[in-house]
């Protein structure tokens, strides 16, 4: 099975007793890709993988460090998308090619976490294209460099180390900004963001001091940034005068 190219259904690993996983010949997954529930597991290389026509899950692996798919460029997983949540000891998370995901993307619970790296993402869409980064606790930047436009919601939460969240390229969110819950989160900078579907949410983060959204024109919903007094920056565009202090 390590000499497989392309598998046209599911490739489905689940209670193994498998240190690590390596299958260096495989490029293409018709269906899903989930592995969870593999105590044993340490390790996840696909070196060759370049498509996933569901989803990648990973989850509940309590020995899993780190994750590594340096080729993979599409999810086109209509809701699946990618989940990766529940592994303890994950440090690192490297899919430095993906370019997009069809479906959520969404990273939590995964308490060892200190590096995700998605340089290439450039979209996330669809009505259930959602970027979720959630209860993480050793995380301390989300940085998405490419990405322009998300479906769905954007969620960052519950990441008591999380410093900042910057997402210089991103133009357009169908749904919600909600960004809360981060004590140590001291900026949120998203420039080039011009139009949110639902509302935008920035609030219960203790450490704020700078929201940077300047070309802010559009938001279909409310706007609640918590307590502005604290800020010593605040720019929200076409929202400024009304909401920042």
């Amino acid at each position: 099975s390590e000499h497989y190219t392309d598998i046209t259904g599911n490739l489905s690993i689940e209670n193994s007793q498998m240190d690590a996983i390596d299958l260096p010949h495989l490029e293409t997954v018709g269906g899903g890709v989930s592995i969870k529930h593999s105590r044993s597991l340490t390790t996840i290389g696909l070196p060759r993988l370049q498509t996933a026509g569901e989803h990648v899950a990973i989850y509940s692996n309590d020995n899993l460090t780190s994750i590594s798919m340096p080729r993979l460029q599409l999810v086109d997983g209509g809701f699946g998308g990618v989940s990766i949540y529940s592994n303890k000891k994950l440090t690192s998370i490297a899919m430095p090619q993906l370019q997009s995901v069809s479906g959520a993307f969404q990273i939590g619970g995964n308490d060892t976490l200190t590096s995700v790296d998605l340089p290439q993402l450039q979209s996330v869409d669809g009505i259930w294209g959602s970027v979720e980064i959630f209860d993480s606790d050793n995380l301390t930047s989300v940085d998405l460099p490419q990405l322009q436009s998300v479906g769905s919601s954007v969620w960052v939460y519950n990441s008591p180390d999380l410093t900042s969240v910057t997402v210089p390229n991103l133009q357009s969110v169908g749904g919600d900004v909600n960004i809360f819950d981060n004590l140590d989160l001291t900026s949120v900078t998203m420039p080039q963001l011009q139009s949110v579907g639902g509302d935008v949410d920035i609030r219960d983060n203790n450490s704020l001091t700078t929201i940077d959204l300047p070309q802010l024109q559009s938001v279909g919903g409310s706007v609640d940034i918590g307590s502005p007094s604290r800020l010593t920056g605040c720019d929200l565009g076409s929202y400024t005068e009304e909401y920042c202090p």
